[in-house]
C-alpha cells in the first residue's frame, strides 16, 4: 500500500507572544514536509481580518523579511498557507504586540532658571530601555551630552528617567538658550526636546 504523508506548515516565529516595535524588521520563517509556494498574512483583530503581506511566495523560500508597518495592536497574528491549497496552513500560537515607544520630557519645559542652582532634567517613556541625551547652545548644532561633560557618564543611560545638571555644567550653559534632546537608542525617530535658559 502506498503511505500517505500529511503535508503541513509550521510557523516557527512570531509564535510565542513577542512584542515588536512599529516599522521594525522581522525575520518570519517556517517549515514545512514539502515545497509549496506560501501566502503570508497578518491580522491585528485577533483572525477577524486579514491583510495580504505577500502572495505565491516561491517554495524554495522558507523565511521573509517583514517590516512591521501595521496597526498598533496586542492581539496580532500571522497565517501562512499553501498559495494552492488554502487547507493547509498554520496560525501563529499566540497573539503578538505591535507597539510604538514614547518619551515626554515633563521638566523643565520652556522656562527661566537661573545659574548656580541644580536642575533636573525628567522625563516619562513607553517601552524605551536606553536613551541618548544631547544639548545644543543657542542655535549651535547637537552636542552628545556625555561628551562635554567632565564627570564619568555612560552614554546610554539605562532606564533612568531623570538626570542632574551639575554646577560646573550650570556655568556652562549660564545666560544661553539651552535645547536639550532625549532620544531612544534603539529607534532615533523617537524623542522629545524643551528649551529653557539659566
Amino acid at each position: 500500500p502506498t503511505k500517505i504523508i500529511k503535508r503541513y506548515i509550521k510557523i516557527n516565529s512570531l509564535n510565542s507572544g513577542e512584542e515588536i516595535v512599529v516599522g521594525s524588521r522581522n525575520l518570519l520563517y517556517w517549515e514545512t514536509n514539502y515545497y509549496a509556494n506560501v501566502n503570508i498574512k497578518f491580522s491585528g483583530d485577533g483572525g477577524t481580518t486579514w491583510n495580504t503581506i505577500v502572495s505565491s511566495l516561491p517554495k524554495s523560500i522558507n523565511s521573509y523579511e517583514w517590516i512591521a508597518n501595521e496597526q498598533l495592536s496586542t492581539n496580532c497574528l500571522i497565517i501562512i498557507s499553501d498559495a494552492n491549497d488554502p487547507n493547509v496552513f498554520d496560525i501563529s500560537d499566540r497573539s503578538f504586540t505591535i507597539y510604538k515607544s514614547s518619551i515626554n520630557i515633563t521638566y523643565p519645559v520652556n522656562g527661566n532658571y537661573y545659574a548656580n542652582t541644580f536642575h533636573t532634567i525628567r522625563w516619562n517613556s513607553e517601552k524605551v530601555s536606553y536613551v541618548n541625551i544631547y544639548y545644543k547652545i543657542n542655535n549651535n548644532n547637537w552636542v552628545r551630552y556625555t561628551e562635554s561633560s567632565n564627570n564619568i557618564w555612560v552614554q546610554t543611560f539605562n532606564n533612568h528617567k531623570s538626570f542632574l545638571l551639575s554646577s560646573q555644567e550650570i556655568g556652562l550653559f549660564s545666560g544661553n538658550k539651552c535645547t536639550f534632546k532625549i532620544v531612544n537608542a534603539d529607534d532615533p525617530t523617537v524623542f522629545d526636546t524643551t528649551s529653557f535658559r539659566l
